[in-house]
């Protein structure tokens, strides 16, 4: 994974068990995943050097257990204070792409004296009618990770169906019990106005899953946010422009 130790561990938290990797020293940075789910990379590796870095499996996701009373992402959002209250940590950066960008902006809406400063890259949560996100649910897998990537030559080769991990499936399951009814919150637009935590949102310019026009309205909503937006990129900067979004974390982040 990573020249740095990357400490994989299970803790418990209100009863279920969370599953968990940290690296690095210094101020902790919790990164909120996608519905693609949990996983170290890259990114993390450069961000551990200057930050102590949690990457949990969202309730339900990866190797987390699912509590069976969470299916709203308020609930995420509220399950991640009792994870900060389980690690002892009062506050922490919030970093999320994707799904997890919308878990950070409610996490930062409920809990904003819990976060330092916010970080989201396309992250999901809101609708604008005739640029709205694609719904993934009507696509195979494999097509869901090409609309991910810009760079067509990144897109990773998924094995058959038959020999998919079982987390996949897992993932995709939680992904519809918390989006299948509705794939976006209409009042959070209009809460998010009132938000009071520095905030950077990150888009990739050529995102085919949530077009760049969202990043542009969270930030008009935001009082204290700016937008940076990566050209010839896609739904994942942080995997596909790794060096240019971790040099745009890093120099908001301090």
């Amino acid at each position: 994974m990573s020249i740095l130790s990357v400490k994989e561990e299970f803790i418990d938290v209100g009863g279920s068990k969370v599953h968990l990797y940290r690296s690095g020293n210094g101020e902790p940075l919790l990164w909120l995943h996608g519905a693609n789910g949990p996983q170290w990379g890259a990114c993390m590796d450069t961000l551990a050097s200057s930050y102590e870095v949690i990457v949990p499996d969202h309730p339900g996701f990866g190797q987390s257990e699912l509590p069976g009373w969470m299916d709203k992402i308020d609930d995420i959002a509220f399950h991640y204070r009792d994870l900060l209250d389980k690690l002892g940590i009062e506050r922490a950066y919030i970093c999320g792409s994707s799904l997890g960008g919308w878990i950070g902006l409610q996490f930062a809406l409920t809990h904003a004296h819990r976060v330092k400063k916010l970080v989201v890259s396309n992250a999901a949560g809101i609708n604008i009618p005739g640029k709205d996100s694609l719904n993934t649910f009507h696509l195979p897998i494999q097509q869901v990770v090409e609309k991910c990537y810009y760079d067509k030559s990144l897109v990773p080769k998924l094995p058959s169906i038959e020999q998919l991990p079982v987390e996949v499936f897992k993932n995709r399951a939680m992904f519809a019990r918390l989006t299948w009814e509705q794939g976006y919150d209409a009042k959070l637009l209009h809460r998010l106005q009132g938000l009071r935590v520095p905030t950077l949102i990150v888009w990739g310019r050529n995102d085919e899953l949530i077009p760049v026009e969202h990043g542009g309205k969270l930030q008009q909503a935001i009082p204290d946010s700016r937008l940076l937006i990566i050209e010839q990129c896609g739904h994942l900067p942080y995997m596909e422009k790794t060096k240019e979004f971790t040099e745009m974390l890093f120099n908001f982040l301090r």
